[in-house]
């Protein structure tokens, strides 16, 4: 657990196509998604890289489903 990864919330806004921090914020509120839930460290939000991979990797399982 100590060698886990931790990005900031730029980051993942990054990695998640450049969205913005309502559409990060709105993510985070709906529970069918299953966004990662960051952890607040000094009032900045961290994510552990593997967990928003995994989303990710989900959410284009879930494109490629829609898709056929």
């Amino acid at each position: 657990m100590l060698n886990q990864q931790l990005i900031t919330a730029s980051r993942v806004r990054e990695l998640c196509g450049g969205i913005c921090d309502m559409t990060l914020w709105r993510w985070r509120q709906d529970p069918d998604l299953q966004f990662p839930v960051p952890l607040t460290i000094r009032r900045r939000n961290f994510y552990r890289a593997d967990e928003v991979a995994e989303f990710i990797e989900r959410q284009a399982a879930h494109a490629d489903e829609e898709a056929t």
